[in-house]
């Protein structure tokens, strides 16, 4: 969100602010440019260029300075012995002062301590604006400087300096008594000659991570050993990490989604093709979606590469509450799908870590038929192959364990690979003469846990509607991945369950199991072709 504020960082709100313990937030000394108390006092050439160079004289005056380093905006400054660090806010607002009359400021403005100096540095994304300002150099950067000695404090006077770097304006302010200007602006001048920058750092430590690999998608990621990761039966399409055993909750996720980019969508009442969207695009509008307001520059984009492949990274520093909730946010493209990585209550250190180490591998979805059985049905025009640890069933109205009167084919698994709780797994095929092609291809919203209801997927040539469905009963639990598809006059539904009965298994199948079993019926989908 663009900030034009006309004034500085008020030091003498800051500390009143301080004083009485108050919450964070940076408060302002508003000004205003017509104001013609707010004097833009002229820089003298010896205060134009200042860097680390400037003094003439072999002794280094701030060797024994203490040192502040910020490893997450990547700078370090040192200031004099006799200061303090009053106030930090999450790295990006720190505040220093001189000890003595610094202890105890009058709140409600008043005289200005005069043996008092403060230093501060704010890092945000808009410069403070206001009245204009004469330009200097730190150190080789080019840097903005005002005076204004007209606040709310009397005989004080503040000195602001900010320069850019990237994304982000540092923003600096020093506040001191104007009897004490000539060594004020003395130190002053060579806290700032000290400030330089360094490489940001993240302190995650990864030693005891665990990898999830994904050979149908071709893709790894590494996540922290607190978290567990839940697949919501729909073929590693989406893969949630937590630390819960369930799709919910927790005190942080993640979260990957795939997506086929087939069809059409609305961007800004627009009809676009899928295909033709970037990853910035398809996270914009997904945002959009989740009714995000996304039109204001509140949201950062940096691009990221992974083994050749583009994407981008979707950050934000605004108060923006939807925006907050769900970024930071990367995507890439390849192969007509789109990869999101997304994240909930978690660091942007974590994030930006775990995203480092996602990394595309070479998918080994083929599937070997040989020995395969085919069925086919010539009424409707379709035809599936299916291994000798599938049988087709006779009970095509109960297929699935549940009623089914237009069922064309019921396969159900007879192979003796069990665990406890799994009591069965089936593919039934469906059709319906009497539905439109609206109602066969209706799209659900978005789930609580961010998985799209219903997504498009493109198997064996063929545009599916994809939802994910659970159901449950008297202990009985059936996870069902159901694909819709429009043929001539006809919607077909292919259903594939997995069910299980969790009076037999307090957490109900393991994940790995259901993945197993879920990845044969998947396996007999990918067969699926009309023959007319």
């Amino acid at each position: 969100m663009e900030n034009n504020q006309k004034g500085f960082v008020g030091m003498g709100i800051i500390i009143a602010i301080i004083a009485v313990l108050a919450i964070g937030g940076v408060a302002y000394y508003v000004g205003t440019k017509n104001n013609p108390a707010l004097q833009n006092v002229p820089e003298n050439n010896s205060q134009s260029q200042i860097d680390n160079n400037a003094s003439t004289s072999t002794i280094d005056k701030t060797a024994n300075w203490k040192t502040y380093t910020n490893t997450k905006y990547g700078f370090e400054v040192k200031y004099p012995e006799n200061y303090s660090i009053i106030y930090t806010s999450g790295d990006s607002h720190i505040t220093f002062r001189s000890n003595g009359s610094c202890q105890s400021p009058v709140s409600e403005g008043g005289e200005w301590p005069i043996d008092c100096q403060a230093y501060d540095i704010l890092i945000q994304q808009n410069a403070i604006g206001g009245p204009e300002m004469s330009k200097i150099f730190i150190n080789g950067i080019q840097a903005e400087k005002f005076t204004d000695s007209s606040g709310m404090w009397s005989n004080g006077t503040q000195i602001l300096v900010q320069f850019q770097k990237g994304q982000n304006w540092y923003i600096q302010t020093f506040t001191f008594n104007q009897s004490k200007s000539q060594t004020a602006e003395g130190i002053m001048n060579k806290i700032l000659s000290t400030f330089k920058f360094t490489e940001p750092t993240t302190q995650v430590n990864t030693s005891n991570w665990q990898t999830f690999k994904s050979a149908k998608y071709g893709f790894e990621i590494q996540y922290p050993s607190d978290l567990n990761y839940y697949i919501p039966n729909n073929g590693e399409s989406s893969v949630i990490f937590n630390n819960t055993t369930q799709a919910t909750g927790g005190s942080r996720s993640y979260k990957i989604i795939i997506e086929e980019m087939s069809g059409t969508t609305m961007i800004n009442g627009v009809e676009k093709q899928t295909i033709d969207l970037t990853p910035k695009d398809m996270i914009l509008n997904a945002l959009n979606q989740r009714r995000c307001n996304t039109e204001n520059s509140e949201i950062n984009w940096v691009s990221i590469n992974t083994g050749g492949v583009e994407g981008i990274e979707a950050t934000t520093q605004s108060g923006n509450a939807c925006l907050q909730t769900y970024l930071p946010w990367a995507a890439y493209k390849k192969d007509n799908k789109i990869y999101y990585i997304e994240s909930s209550k978690a660091s942007k250190e974590e994030f930006n870590q775990i995203l480092s180490t996602f990394k595309f591998t070479e998918p080994t979805t083929k599937v070997n038929t040989t020995n395969w059985k085919t069925y086919t049905d010539a009424k409707y025009n379709f035809a599936f192959s299916y291994p000798l640890d599938f049988a087709l069933s006779s009970r095509l109205k109960q297929c699935n364990g549940g009623e089914s009167l237009d069922s064309r084919a019921c396969l159900e698994y007879t192979g003796n690979q069990t665990s406890n709780g799994f009591t069965a797994a089936s593919i039934d095929v469906r059709v319906n003469k009497s539905m439109t092609i609206d109602e066969c291809q209706k799209t659900w919203p978005t789930t609580d846990v961010g998985v799209p209801t219903t997504q498009q997927k493109t198997i064996n040539g063929i545009i599916f509607y994809h939802d994910l469905i659970g159901s449950g009963a008297a202990g009985m639990f059936d996870t069902i991945d159901q694909y819709r598809t429009y043929r001539n006059g006809t919607c077909y539904t292919i259903a594939l369950d997995v069910a299980s009965n969790r009076g037999q298994s307090e957490k109900g199948l393991s994940n790995e199991f259901s993945d197993m079993m879920l990845t044969k019926l998947q396996s007999v989908l990918s067969t699926f072709k009309f023959i007319k």
